[in-house]
């Protein structure tokens, strides 16, 4: 997940080692997409951390995604209410903004955010408190990164547990931490299905991630990005393009059909207009036939080359599906 060079990124090195976060920041392995729906349909109704899957009961609390991920635990981590309830803006602008914070309501604008802050809040907000917002963050994902780059003792495994049952609460969200949710599925002894819908896993955070990230996070008036998607195969290219095709073949006859029932109606109009005229010996020789209702011009659609069309390759997952 995090590959960056210590030459230009030294403190977050230094974070990685101390904090004993190795495993944690390596790229995520696949993740079966269908058991992680299955544990966000199926969490007991009390506030326990548990999910019954395919007949296993799936712990999924601060101690489980610890261990998961390797984490030590530190005896002296206050929980991440109480660190963030104790946090200030001012905190978090002297750390993570030399030049001054440019704060919108609750959210921090990262064109004001130095190059290790920026990194940080990206991958909090890949693999911690998700979301694909890259051009501002929330306060919480600020005051987690300011903590991260000042040594605070943090439960990692207990943020993210409140972060699965807020999702679990929340039905209209994505289904965040794939990866993670189907290696304690398989910890707990639930078995894949051939059929299960496999995600593969996400690409590492490089320097040129984050490069491009402070890029697009340091424009005057950057437009949100959406979530990056799996590279299309030729074969998906393909369907998609024959499902354009025949969209537009749809609306060309719709149109069509349009075009003969005006033309229809017109003329109908016209021979009643003609019919009253001459009942009431009205000089009908000046009038002009309407003009008749012209063909659609629905230009053929038009498709890059060939060599632009990539083959699948590890495709992005932001921390959620």
């Amino acid at each position: 997940m995090l590959n960056i060079s210590s030459e230009a990124y030294s403190m977050i090195a230094q974070q990685i080692c101390e904090r004993g976060w190795h495993d944690f920041c390596k790229q995520p392995d696949s993740a079966n997409v269908t058991l992680v729906r299955e544990l966000y349909a199926n969490h007991y109704s009390d506030r326990r951390p548990v999910s019954h899957v395919r007949g296993k009961d799936v712990v999924w609390d601060s101690d489980a995604i610890n261990d998961y991920h390797k984490i030590r635990r530190n005896p002296k981590s206050a929980s991440w209410a109480d660190i963030k309830a104790t946090t200030t803006r001012e905190q978090v602008a002297e750390k993570l903004c030399p030049m001054g914070p440019d704060w919108e309501s609750n959210y921090l604008k990262l064109s004001s955010v130095n190059h290790e802050g920026k990194a940080w809040i990206y991958f909090i907000s890949a693999r911690i408190i998700p979301t694909t917002a890259t051009s501002i963050a929330r306060f919480d994902r600020c005051a987690l990164a300011y903590h991260i780059m000042t040594g605070t003792p943090l439960d990692i495994g207990g943020i993210i547990e409140e972060q699965i049952l807020h999702c679990i609460k929340d039905q209209g969200t994505s289904l965040y931490f794939p990866s993670l949710i189907t290696g304690l599925c398989q910890n707990a002894g639930v078995e894949g299905n051939p059929k299960d819908d496999i995600k593969p896993p996400q690409r590492v955070i490089t320097d040129a991630t984050i490069s491009s990230y402070a890029q697009v996070a340091g424009r005057a008036n950057p437009e949100p990005l959406p979530p990056r998607e799996e590279p299309m195969t030729k074969a998906e290219l393909s369907q998609t393009i024959r499902q354009i095709q025949q969209e537009v073949g749809g609306l060309r006859k719709d149109h069509e059909d349009f075009r003969q029932e005006m033309k229809a109606t017109m003329s109908w109009i016209g021979n009643m207009v003609k019919s009253v005229g001459t009942k009431l010996q009205f000089d009908l020789s000046d009038c002009v036939e309407p003009v008749s209702v012209p063909p659609p011009e629905v230009p053929p659609p038009v498709y890059g080359d060939e060599e632009h069309v990539h083959e699948r390759d590890a495709p992005v997952e932001s921390g959620h599906i």
